[in-house]
């Protein structure tokens, strides 16, 4: 159904049958809609990640005042405006609307900042927000992406231009960035459900940080025997690690398989891996081992968020003083064993 009030939302339910999907992961999808005609090709992406967290979708178009400072708006104008972009998105609305999927239009007035920061307070806040290509992130622009990175704690669904086009989008492989820190890790409830709901696979990526010796003098014999034995452990409880979490995802019915990459700069490690595996949509932590709570964004995700050509669901949370993994609990002293997946 289509509704122009917060009021006439409906519940979504989720199809899952585990306890991580007891709980809805999101409630509510955003798409920032410039024009209806050009977020035609972002709303099928935001139907299947709504459907896959059990969330409401609305469609928000932002009206800025044009030169204030040089002619008067008319108000009269004004609202004709306003009811014509009202009625286009309720247009679009209709084209993608179910009996099982609810849509709510707003457009928003005035000050950029100060809407986005009001509507997103508005609802809850565990919230994804889809945004196109011409959106980039980090911001920098003083407009919508910055609000969102301002004012709250919500995913981002960044859809390239030149992602492939199928209709509707398939996911086959879902690809999920692992460094071994809880942050990292805080994306599987999602990334799982996405899985479920696209009938994917999902790839989890480690990618090994190189050892660095010291470039002054002579790297002797020794030197080079001690990193390759550091380079040889991180390998193996990089990979000790990824098989645990297998092992947990795959007790909850989801195709998964493991990509270990032994060295060199994270962010290219991880692109080349996207395309050698052939992924179509990357889930990925804002912050992962180094991330740092007075950056929106995380190097790594900046990266990934500029230069890849699939969609991107960057997981967004609140950096907590010590990290929760998502599976978390031991069976046994020594390597930490994954036992049961938090929400």
């Amino acid at each position: 159904m289509v509704a122009t009030s917060p009021d006439n939302r409906a519940p979504v339910d989720g199809d899952g049958t585990g306890p991580i999907d007891q709980t809805p992961a999101a409630s509510h999808v955003v798409v920032r809609v410039d024009e209806p005609e050009t977020a035609a090709g972002l709303f099928p992406h935001a139907v299947i990640l709504a459907k896959a967290l059990g969330a409401t979708i609305s469609l928000v178009h932002m009206m800025g005042a044009r030169d204030t400072d040089v002619t008067p708006v008319d108000p009269i104008d004004w609202d004709i405006q306003k009811r014509e972009m009202q009625n286009r998105l309720l247009a679009l609305a209709k084209q993608f609307e179910s009996h099982d999927q609810t849509i709510d239009i707003h457009v928003l007035e005035g000050s950029c900042v100060d809407q986005v920061r009001g509507f997103l307070i508005d609802r809850p806040t565990d919230a994804a927000v889809v945004l196109g290509e011409s959106h980039t992130l980090p911001g920098h622009t003083g407009g919508f992406v910055d609000a969102i990175l301002a004012s709250s704690d919500a995913s981002i669904l960044l859809v390239p231009t030149d992602a492939p086009l199928t209709k509707p989008p398939r996911y086959r492989k879902i690809l999920v960035p692992i460094d071994g820190s809880g942050r990292a890790e805080s994306v599987l409830p999602k990334a799982l459900r996405l899985a479920k709901a696209a009938q994917a696979e999902l790839v989890l990526c480690h990618v090994t940080p190189p050892p660095g010796l010291t470039a002054i003098g002579v790297v002797d014999r020794e030197a080079i025997d001690l990193c390759n034995r550091i380079t040889a452990r991180n390998k193996r409880v990089g990979q000790a690690h990824l098989n645990h979490l297998m092992d947990s995802v795959s007790a909850c019915g989801v195709p998964v398989s493991t990509r270990t990459v032994v060295g060199g700069d994270v962010r290219r490690a991880l692109i080349k891996v996207m395309h050698d595996e052939g992924a179509d949509f990357i889930v990925m932590a804002s912050h992962g081992q180094s991330g740092h709570a007075d950056v929106p964004l995380g190097d790594v995700a900046s990266h990934i968020l500029k230069r890849s050509n699939i969609p991107v669901l960057m997981v967004r949370q609140k950096l907590k003083p010590t990290e929760e993994h998502a599976f978390s609990g031991t069976r046994s002293e020594g390597i930490r064993q994954p036992s049961d997946l938090r929400k």
